[in-house]
C-alpha cells in the first residue's frame, strides 16, 4: 500500500503533464495506480538462480498426432477348397463334405443348404463370396489429446547469464481416433453345383452329419467362377484408442529476462511404450447378393523411440515457486495394430504439446 503524501505528491507533480496531454485531472489515480504497478513488477523477483533442483508437474496437450486405417473392407468367404471330389468343400449356404463311407459310389450323406433357392433342377448349388477391397483411411486427428507430464533438472551450472542444467520427463497421453468410411471394391463368386443323382433333397435349412443316414448328395462339383468389377460396397467404423508412456532425457537451458521471467530451451532423446485397443465393424454388399456384418477388436502394444526439443518461458514468483508455460515437439517412430488383416497406425513424427504447470525450486 502506497502512503497517502506520496499519492498527493505524485498527483500535484503530474497535475500539468496531464492537463497539458489531455488526459484529466480525473484520471489521476488511475495512472499513479499504474506507476505503482509498474514499480512493483520491476522488483518482483526470486533468488531463482541459486536453486539446484527443480520439479515441475504439468499439462501435457497434444496435437499433430496423426492416425490412419489401411486394409478395410476385405471379405474374405468360406474356403470351397478345390473342385476335385472326395474332399471337403464350404460355403456361405452350405456345405458337402467326406461322409463315413468316405464317400463311396461318389456321394456324400454329410452335406446341407441353407434356403431353397439353391434347389436347380437335380442339383443343390452353393456359393462362396468374397471381395478384394482394400480401403484406406489417412491423416485422422482427434485433437486435442490430454495427458500429463512430471519433470526434474538438476542445475549442472550458472554463469551470470544462463542457468543450465540435465533434465528428465516422464509423461503420459491419452489418445483416441475414430472414422467412418465407405470403400468400393471387386468381387468373387465361386458356385458349385452337386447332383442330386435323381433323389429329392429335404426341407431347406437342412443339415447331414458324418454318420448320419439322411439323403445322398453327389460329391462331384460343377464349378463357375465369376469376377465382378467394382460390386463390392463396403461401409465401415474404425476406432483406436491408445495410451503413450513416454520418458525423456536431455540438456536444459534457462536465459533471464528480468528477475522474475526467463526463456527456457531444451532438447535430447525419448522413448516410449504405446497400449492400444483396436476396434471396427464393417457392412458389406456383394453384387446384391450377400451382405455380412464383420466384427473384430483387439489390444496391441509396443515401443516406440526417438528424440524431442522445447521451448518456453519460466515465471519466478518466489524463491521457491515457478511457473511455465512451453511447446514441445517429439520425433518417435511409428506405432502399428492388426486386427483380422485391417491395420490402425500412429504417426508421431510431428507431434506438438502444449505444457502449462507450476514447479518448486530448492
Amino acid at each position: 500500500m502506497l502512503p497517502s503524501h506520496f499519492v498527493e505528491r505524485c498527483q500535484v507533480g503530474c497535475e500539468p503533464w496531464v492537463k497539458r496531454c489531455g488526459l484529466g485531472v480525473n484520471r489521476m489515480p488511475w495512472i499513479v495506480l499504474g506507476l505503482a504497478v509498474g514499480l512493483a513488477v520491476t522488483s518482483w523477483g526470486a533468488d531463482w538462480e541459486n536453486a539446484k533442483h527443480r520439479f515441475n508437474l504439468n499439462t501435457h496437450i497434444g496435437f499433430n498426432i496423426e492416425a490412419s486405417f489401411e486394409k478395410l473392407g476385405a471379405v474374405s468367404g468360406p474356403n470351397p477348397g478345390s473342385d476335385l471330389r472326395g474332399t471337403d468343400h464350404f460355403y456361405d449356404d452350405g456345405y458337402n463334405r467326406v461322409d463315413e463311407s468316405g464317400n463311396a459310389g461318389g456321394e456324400t450323406r454329410f452335406w446341407g443348404y441353407d434356403n431353397p433357392g439353391q434347389l436347380l433342377d437335380d442339383a443343390i448349388v452353393m456359393s462362396s463370396f468374397s471381395s478384394s477391397t482394400s480401403g484406406s483411411i489417412q491423416g485422422v486427428q482427434d485433437a486435442p489429446h490430454w495427458g500429463a507430464e512430471l519433470t526434474y533438472a538438476r542445475e549442472l551450472g550458472w554463469n551470470g547469464s544462463y542457468w543450465w542444467g540435465v533434465e528428465i520427463g516422464l509423461s503420459w497421453t491419452d489418445m483416441s481416433f475414430k472414422e467412418r468410411a465407405s470403400f468400393q471394391g471387386n468381387a468373387t463368386i465361386v458356385r458349385d453345383a452337386y447332383s442330386l443323382n435323381g433323389g429329392v433333397a429335404p426341407e431347406a435349412p437342412y443339415a447331414g452329419t458324418f454318420s448320419g443316414a439322411g439323403p445322398a448328395l453327389g460329391d462331384d462339383p460343377l464349378r463357375t467362377v465369376q469376377n465382378l468389377n467394382g460390386a463390392a460396397q463396403t461401409m465401415g467404423e474404425y476406432e483406436l484408442e491408445a495410451s503413450l508412456y513416454v520418458i525423456r532425457l536431455g540438456l536444459v537451458y534457462e536465459t533471464p529476462f528480468t528477475s522474475w521471467l526467463s526463456l527456457q530451451v531444451g532438447g535430447g532423446i525419448a522413448g516410449g511404450f504405446v497400449d492400444s485397443e483396436f476396434r471396427y465393424e464393417e457392412s458389406t454388399t456383394i453384387a446384391s447378393l450377400r451382405s455380412s456384418v464383420t466384427r473384430g477388436s483387439g489390444s496391441g502394444d509396443d515401443f516406440v523411440g526417438g528424440a524431442y526439443a522445447h521451448a518456453g518461458l519460466a515465471l519466478h514468483f518466489h524463491d521457491h515457486f515457478m511457473a511455465s508455460l512451453g511447446l514441445q515437439y517429439k520425433y518417435l517412430t511409428s506405432y502399428t495394430q492388426e486386427v483380422a488383416g485391417r491395420r490402425a497406425e500412429i504417426d508421431f513424427e510431428g507431434s506438438l504439446y502444449v505444457a502449462l504447470g507450476v514447479g518448486v525450486t530448492f
